[in-house]
């Protein structure tokens, strides 16, 4: 994989949130602790600490690993302290600041570190913790072990959740490179697709409609030699544009004289593709006003924002027409301006009436960026979420529960209550469930509200009062990919259901001591959060990310191969177009010689045919010769085609090796003509009758040499012309 967007994102956050989560947490906890024991060593201990946090908050980011000798140490301190600072009690009881500063200690370690270094910085933490508890009460120090086990066992199952989210991002970059690969592909065919239907679209508003004009006979030698070297630019205009453009400048730039009205706020930015798109329907559409309108001037409006998308309409209120009498060959209006806008994922429409005017409507979508979404990152953090959470309820506090003798059937049923919703949420993560999970917070709150009225007062603070802390965390088990409203109202409401009633029969005196017991709660609880919420930022930085490589990667295969298709198309048309166009540009030849109009009218056959060959059709024999037969009934010659049997599969080149000669015929022909296609078995001919002035020249070579890939039959009889040529199919 060339690129890690999310995992890159995701180390930088395990650089910098540990040092805010800590911070956040053991400040509150710190300015608690002088109020819980008053004493000058208590002072010192939580101002040193108060400092620390804010230095490590500044600097951590920069060199993360240098500072967990000093935290270690700082933690080792202050539980060898203990006996000073905090009470044997709230050490058992998990009210202390001790007990915050060591938890969320070897919390924020895991990230940022290695297995063994955040291991044995787990264990020298813990084991100070169960040494100052023996320093404070030598008797009862075998009490801290418990929650000594459950500190170092909640620093192993947050390196789990972190090994998690990391494995998930790796995944995800993973899935995203394979994305972004298809998507290059993608988007270079669909930019390849685009380029040729705008090169065909150029083509007949340059070079195709020249030669019909010079075929039909209408124009001066001035206009022909302005419009031939006008075509010629075009043609010859094979580099590939800058990969973004300005969509007001281009348009006040192809309008000319015709006003255009913009917003007033910033750009129009677009892709080249996109630009070429747009500009050349409006020109095209300009040309129509022009061309069909009466003389009226139009309006072109420019409304929008590259988010949101852009809108470029073009009125007049001219004579107008009815846009379902236009024929299917009339490509103006389907392909110069409707399909150049498909191509580019736009859209184009056309309302009008007769006697009522035009509208033309260009819209092109919204660029808003993309999303990277990181869906087993998410999931990997609600299977550790969910693993605390079990690990807490039946590990930690389903034992001291039963071993204490106090719980009633009441209180039990709520356990049950509680272990039933951390099921139901297990089963909503198997099997990806994303309806709101009201039932089970309902159900979490049903045993708040029954363990605050069975369990006393008095043993509602610590770790007694187990539904407080499984209750959040399970909270935000089922809420963490809701957005931080609904989390925070749940979290809200528990806090009220738990705390409130402890406070207002416990009284201020034990103010202190059930706000460091809700910070130690909460303080997991909100980190993991905040978790969620910043892995938001990390996939959006990680879509910027991709969406910039994307962007340069296709930008550099789009041009390589765009560019090359240009030239190959230019290439095909060096041999017949071109000259045809340079000479007329040059005025070496006279337009209105008979032989120089019909090889214009031959060649602008070939032209309507290419732009034919670009369209998918069910019978695109029978819609190519169609298309030839455009040309003849534009200088008033009738055409009629009939068809016997159905065509085989032949390739463009086969297609042309057909259609070729009644291109010849048909532009030396002089009267109505008709075109029949025979299918057989193993074959397929085309043949054209016509009236041909005799001595006019419509087919190279002897009458048996093939053109291409088919054999050629043709006779004269006075002015009428037979010809036919036949391919054979191949043999399977």
């Amino acid at each position: 994989m060339g690129s890690e967007p999310l995992g890159g994102e995701l180390r930088g956050m395990g650089r910098w949130y540990p040092a805010a989560w800590r911070c956040a947490v053991i400040v509150p906890s710190a300015v608690l602790a002088p109020l819980a024991v008053p004493g000058p060593a208590t002072v010192v201990a939580a101002v040193v600490v108060i400092c620390w946090s804010g230095v490590e908050l500044t600097f951590f980011r920069h060199r993360p690993e240098k500072v967990l000798a000093v935290d270690v140490a700082l933690v080792v301190a202050v539980c060898l302290t203990a006996p000073l600072t905090s009470s044997f009690e709230a050490l058992v009881d998990a009210t202390s600041w001790v007990v915050v500063v060591a938890s969320i200690t070897i919390v924020c370690c895991q990230p940022y570190t290695r297995m063994v270094a955040g291991t044995v910085a787990a264990a020298c933490m813990t084991s100070a913790f169960v040494l100052g508890g023996w320093f404070a009460e030598p008797q009862r120090a075998v009490e801290t072990v418990p929650l000594a086990c459950w500190l170092f066992a909640e620093g192993l199952l947050c390196r789990w959740l972190y090994w998690l989210l990391r494995r998930g991002a790796r995944i995800a970059d993973d899935l995203t490179e394979e994305m972004s690969a298809r998507r290059t592909e993608a988007s270079a065919a669909a930019a390849l697709r685009a380029g040729r239907r705008e090169h065909l679209a150029a083509l007949h508003d340059t070079a195709a409609a020249t030669l019909l004009m010079v075929g039909l006979g209408v124009p001066s030698r001035t206009w022909v030699r302005r419009q031939a070297a006008r075509d010629l630019r075009v043609l010859r205009g094979v580099d590939v544009a800058d990969p973004s453009a300005d969509l007001r400048t281009l348009l006040a730039e192809v309008c000319g004289d015709v006003a255009v009205f913009v917003p007033p706020d910033g750009g129009a930015p677009v892709n080249s593709g996109q630009a070429e798109a747009v500009t050349g329907a409006t020109a095209e559409a300009l040309a129509n006003v022009a061309r069909h309108a009466g003389g009226v001037t139009a309006r072109v409006t420019l409304t929008g924002c590259a988010r949101s998308g852009f809108t470029v309409r073009i009125e007049d209120h001219g004579k107008g027409f009815d846009p379902g009498a236009v024929h299917e060959q009339k490509r103006g209006v389907s392909e110069s301006i409707i399909g150049r806008m498909a191509a580019v994922g736009g859209t184009a429409t056309i309302q009008s009436a007769v006697g009522h005017g035009t509208t033309v409507t260009l819209r092109l979508p919204g660029t808003a960026g993309e999303r990277v979404e990181a869906p087993r990152m998410v999931t990997g953090l609600r299977h550790a979420v969910l693993g605390l959470s079990a690990a807490g309820l039946f590990g930690v506090y389903l034992p001291p529960l039963l071993l204490s003798g106090r719980p009633s059937v009441t209180e039990m049923a709520a356990f049950a209550l509680m272990a039933a919703a951390l099921g139901a949420a297990a089963v909503r993560i198997w099997r990806g469930h994303r309806g709101f999970p009201w039932l089970s917070l309902l159900v979490v709150l049903i045993a708040d509200v029954i363990v605050v009225v069975v369990v006393p007062t008095s043993a509602l603070i610590g770790h007694s009062n187990w539904a407080y802390p499984a209750g959040g965390m399970l909270g935000v088990v089922l809420l963490i990919d809701r957005g931080l409203p609904p989390l925070t109202g749940f979290l809200v409401l528990h806090n009220v259901v738990s705390l409130v009633p402890v406070f207002v029969d416990g009284g201020p005196e034990r103010a202190v001591a059930l706000g460091t017991w809700a910070i130690i709660v909460m303080g997991l609880e909100i980190g993991i959060a905040g978790i969620a919420i910043a892995l938001l930022g990390v996939r959006a930085r990680a879509a910027a990310a991709v969406a910039e490589q994307d962007r340069l990667r296709t930008r550099e295969v789009v041009h390589t191969q765009l560019a090359a298709d240009r030239r190959a198309r230019y290439a095909e048309l060096a041999e017949t177009v071109v000259p045809l166009l340079g000479g007329l540009a040059a005025n070496r030849l006279d337009p209105s010689a008979p032989a120089v109009r019909q090889a214009c009218a031959r060649e602008a056959g070939r032209l309507r045919r290419l732009f034919a060959e670009a369209d998918d059709v069910a019978e695109p024999l029978l819609h190519e010769l169609r298309a030839c037969a455009d040309v003849a009934a534009r200088r008033g010659i009738g055409v009629s085609l009939a068809v016997c049997g159905t065509s085989f599969e032949l390739s463009a080149q086969e297609r042309r090796a057909l259609t070729d000669p009644v291109l010849a015929v048909l532009a030396a022909a002089t009267g109505d003509s008709r075109i029949a296609v025979t299918v057989m078995a193993d074959s397929v001919t085309v043949s054209v009758v016509a009236e041909v002035p005799p001595g006019a020249e419509f087919v190279m070579g002897s009458r048996d040499e093939g053109w291409g890939a088919a054999r050629l039959g043709w006779r004269r009889r006075g002015s009428s012309v037979w010809l036919e040529a036949t391919l054979d199919r191949p043999s399977p």
